[in-house]
């Protein structure tokens, strides 16, 4: 049988199973026009696509242990324990307080930004399997861990709270840090750690 899909007007909070007035063997969901908020909470997950319409999206993760594959423009996965099997038009990623690993493959890209989130987990942000290079510019610390920037060339969008950033194996990837005192260490081939009030682990930048 086909998915069944539901149209939600915007804004919408969503995925917590269990609650009562809420909804079941729901697979696929659609956002409205306007902003949408999909947060995953409780036991709640989504096997199917997850649509963020045509304003501006966000879906927030779960307080456990996430792995996210962005592999298009505003699109991509969210695999563990509350999953989501796939997502299209959304333009913001917001970790939870565990774990968040965000890959970037071909031509991926998150047109908003990429939140690690908050709490104790260490948040990485690969760039690895990227077709193109990278440019990232960090800006200062994160709000919670690790840094915050943004990035241009191969992909786009800003981000927050990363502990650990991975450029593309592809050509040359740069890393820039904040006008800030910074300390660095070149540990390995092209990878090392930036220390400032924070710190941050890198690999695959060869400028």
């Amino acid at each position: 049988p086909q998915p069944n899909t539901s149209a939600l007007p915007a804004p919408r909070t969503i995925l917590n199973t269990g609650r009562s007035g809420g909804f079941t063997k729901i697979s696929s969901l659609t956002g409205g026009s306007g902003t949408n908020i999909f947060t995953l909470r409780g036991s709640g997950n989504l096997s199917g696509t997850l649509t963020g319409g045509s304003g501006t999206n966000t879906l927030v993760a779960n307080n456990v242990t996430n792995t996210w594959t962005v592999n298009a423009s505003n699109a991509g996965s969210l695999a563990g324990v509350n999953g989501v099997g796939s997502f299209v038009s959304i333009q913001n990623l917001n970790g939870g307080t565990g774990a968040d690993t965000f890959n970037f493959s071909g031509a991926g890209a998150i047109s908003g930004s990429v939140n690690g989130g908050g709490g104790a987990g260490v948040n990485t942000l690969s760039y690895a399997a990227l077709t193109s290079p990278v440019n990232i510019t960090l800006s200062g610390s994160g709000s919670n861990s690790g840094f915050a920037g943004s990035a241009t060339g191969g992909t786009s969008g800003s981000f927050n709270n990363i502990n650990v950033l991975n450029g593309s194996t592809t050509g040359v990837s740069t890393l820039t840090a904040s006008n800030s005192a910074n300390t660095w260490t070149i540990s390995g081939s092209n990878a090392g750690t930036l220390a400032a009030t924070n710190s941050l682990a890198f690999t695959s930048f060869k400028n």
